[in-house]
Parts: C-alpha cells; sequence; structure tokens
C-alpha cells in the first residue's frame, strides 16, 4: 500500500513505473492514491498488468458549483468514465467524498447523491468524511476570500478530552472551529444540522460489507481501551 497524493500526478512516471515493474518481472500486488484526470483505459490496463488493485480518488463533491469552489480541476464526466474503465480491467476504485462544505445545500449534495447512485456498481468503497477546517488550508488561511467567518468551537484542551469518547462511539472529533457563511443564509448550528443530515444520508449508499468491518474494528477497539 503505497501513500503517494496521486500515483499518476505525472503520467510519465506513472508509464515508467509500470513498464519497470513488468520488465523486471516484479511481482507485487499494490493500491495507492490516484487522480483522475490523466487516466486513460491503456494506462489502467498497464497499471493493472504492472500489480495495481486499488486506486483511492479524491472526488470530494460532485457538485459542480462546489468543485470549482475548492479548486478540484476535475472533468466530472470524464470522473464516470474512469470509474467504469477500472470496472473494466480489474482495478478497484475507492472514492473519498466530503460533506459539509460551505455553501452545500439541498442541491449541491443532491448531484453528490446522484453520482454515487449512478456509479455504486463501479464504486468498491466510499471514504465518507464530514468537512472541517484546517487552519492551515486555503480556507482557513483566507476564510474571507471563501465567503465564510471561522468560529472557534473547542479548545485543544477540551479535544483531547474528549477524542477517546468520539472514538469508542466511531465518530470524529477535529472540529475545532466552526463556520458562518457570509451569505447569511446558514448560521453554524444550521451548517452543523445539514452537515450531519448529509453524512448520514450519503453513508447508506456505503457496501453493507464494509459497514460490518468498520462496526466490528470500533467493537474491537473498544474493548481492548475499556479492559
Amino acid at each position: 500500500m503505497f501513500f503517494n497524493n496521486a500515483f499518476n500526478n505525472s503520467p510519465a512516471f506513472a508509464d515508467r513505473w509500470c513498464d519497470k515493474i513488468v520488465k523486471e518481472g516484479v511481482k507485487i500486488f499494490w493500491s495507492d492514491c490516484g487522480r483522475f484526470n490523466n487516466l486513460t483505459l491503456d494506462r489502467l490496463e498497464a497499471m493493472r498488468e504492472a500489480g495495481c488493485q486499488k486506486i483511492v480518488f479524491g472526488l470530494e463533491t460532485a457538485s459542480r458549483t462546489l468543485s470549482r469552489y475548492i479548486d478540484k480541476r476535475l472533468d466530472l464526466d470524464h470522473t464516470e468514465v474512469v470509474l467504469r474503465w477500472c470496472k473494466q480491467v480489474g482495478i478497484l476504485a475507492d472514492l473519498e467524498i466530503i460533506v459539509g462544505l460551505p455553501y452545500e445545500y439541498e442541491e449541491e449534495f443532491s448531484e453528490t447523491m446522484e453520482y454515487v447512485k449512478r456509479n455504486r456498481e463501479f464504486i468498491s468503497y466510499m471514504s465518507i468524511n464530514r468537512y472541517y477546517i484546517l487552519p492551515n488550508s486555503l480556507l482557513g488561511r483566507y476564510p474571507g476570500r471563501y465567503g465564510i467567518t471561522i468560529i472557534r468551537a473547542q479548545t485543544y484542551d477540551q479535544v483531547i478530552e474528549n477524542n477517546a469518547r468520539a472514538f469508542l462511539e466511531g465518530a470524529d472529533n477535529f472540529r475545532i472551529h466552526r463556520y458562518v457563511e457570509n451569505n447569511g443564509r446558514r448560521t453554524a448550528d444550521e451548517v452543523e444540522r445539514d452537515s450531519l443530515r448529509h453524512y448520514l444520508t450519503i453513508r447508506k449508499q456505503q457496501s453493507p460489507f464494509y459497514g460490518e468491518i468498520e462496526k466490528e474494528f470500533y467493537r474491537s477497539v473498544g474493548s481492548r481501551l475499556s479492559a
């Protein structure tokens, strides 16, 4: 399991890697993160021949408006083609999804939901996360540029105190900061409410197989921490 931000960020590197693996007769099975942008059917076939079993794609959102907002630079139509190619060549395709982005209303969320439903048979697993602000991210550093105002939600001491409980509940506890949309349409509480609702809604599209694994993981860890 490799942890590049994007294995195929340089198509030349990806091609050389696959060619070298095959020519040297190296027998490995591997997965990595990838980007949709420069993947072709030929490149995916070469990756599969070189042992690729799975690619994790950072889709984040299928809303064209929000995709531009966070500067994803994705051709969403092409992403759907790539998912089908992955299925065709025998590579599992995982998606990273983020809900709760600023200005994600019902219309924007429904675009992501419809995308997932439309491509469900081509998606192996979805890593679904509720959006939280990283202080050093672009939104964290330049909130005004993105039309939000940041509010402190927890102190770091509170984060430490709450982390064990949050982990045992299978939840996350990363939201040190909250935000308000500067257009006045939603308060911070309303953003949290909508984010949680969208999160629970899209989780229903997750493969039940992985849901059972996740539950067993938290049960196992919880029992060891409680012992």
